[in-house]
């Protein structure tokens, strides 16, 4: 009885322990590499959304927050296929758009040899052919951006961001690698539906001057892009227009999945800095948003994550 009593007592030890593991023994063990990215480099900076027409209210007070970053990209990209599972679009419906955005972007005018691009000085507004899902926003700044080493930076139509995430992802890009605020993992022995949110906990370990804010550290899984996600141009080739053709249907979806999962193919190292500044969603689950599909995660983002072999946990 004595023993069967401590052997539950072992149990529900190791229950309350588990989660300790998974914050904080998972995310110490793992070297905080020091990120090397100059405040003096001038390299070409680009932040980009992508957006649909259902979501304009989302968008506009989005872009306000982007356009008043402390670190002033080059251009702010929003990026709009014209055919989606949504509905088509209009000529008519593009030019309903550039006069609600103007308020908030300042005059725009068409792109000399596009058929529907406008652009001013700081934005630039790309309709794309093809739907991408939520990868429209990196997709649709490759499309544009053919500068190998130019920096872009994705965020969120749905998110209002604080003034430091860009200076922040910027400043602290590795010299070979991406870098974001978030990384979610599948370690070993975790069923599938166990993954880990990583980023947090370092956060409070910083803050508790367990080590310097000009440390990153490896992501051993996907890069979360609500925080925003910064890559090169020339991590891309251009076989990732037609990538997402050969996974699992449901990676649509999931751009933080595919996309990582892409980068990690190709060797391409991840990277977080907890120090990024959260965003503020405009609400729970927009409309029109990954978080509006019912059982998203068991249906279209776990099978994403066993193509990719959990990105080597296995």
């Amino acid at each position: 009885m004595q023993s069967r009593r401590a052997c539950v007592l072992g149990l529900a030890g190791l229950a309350l322990l588990f989660p300790l593991y998974l914050c904080l023994i998972i995310p110490l063990y793992r070297p905080h590499v020091r990120s090397v990215t100059s405040k003096s480099e001038k390299v070409r900076l680009v932040v980009s959304v992508s957006s649909l027409l259902g979501r304009v209210d989302f968008l506009r007070r989005s872009l306000t927050s982007m356009k008043k970053q402390s670190l002033r990209p080059d251009r702010i990209m929003v990026n709009i296929p014209l055919y989606t599972r949504f509905g088509n679009i209009t000529s008519q419906d593009i030019e309903a758009l550039v006069h609600a955005l103007t308020p908030t972007t300042g005059s725009l005018e068409m792109v000399p040899g596009s058929s529907h691009d406008y652009k001013n000085q700081l934005f630039y507004l790309h309709f794309l052919n093809r739907d991408f899902g939520p990868a429209t926003k990196l997709l649709g700044a490759l499309q544009v951006e053919k500068d190998p080493e130019t920096m872009i930076i994705t965020l969120d139509d749905d998110c209002e961001y604080p003034q430091q995430v860009v200076a922040s992802l910027a400043y602290h890009m590795p010299s070979e690698g991406c870098l974001s605020g978030l990384c979610q993992e599948l370690p070993a022995l975790m069923p599938i539906h166990g993954m880990v949110t990583l980023g947090f906990p370092h956060g409070i370990l910083a803050t508790a001057g367990w080590y310097s804010q000009d440390r990153i550290i490896p992501c051993y899984g996907w890069l979360m892009g609500y925080t925003g996600i910064a890559y090169r141009v020339r991590y891309f080739g251009d076989d990732i227009f037609e990538y997402l053709k050969r996974l699992p249907s449901g990676c649509f979806f999931h751009d933080d999945v595919w996309l990582s999962g892409y980068l990690y193919k190709k060797g391409i190292q991840r990277y977080y800095y907890p120090f990024v500044p959260d965003p503020m969603h405009f609400m729970k689950h927009p409309n029109m948003s990954i978080s509006s599909i019912s059982d998203t995660q068991s249906r279209h983002q776990l099978p994403c994550v066993e193509y990719f072999d959990r990105f080597g946990w296995n």
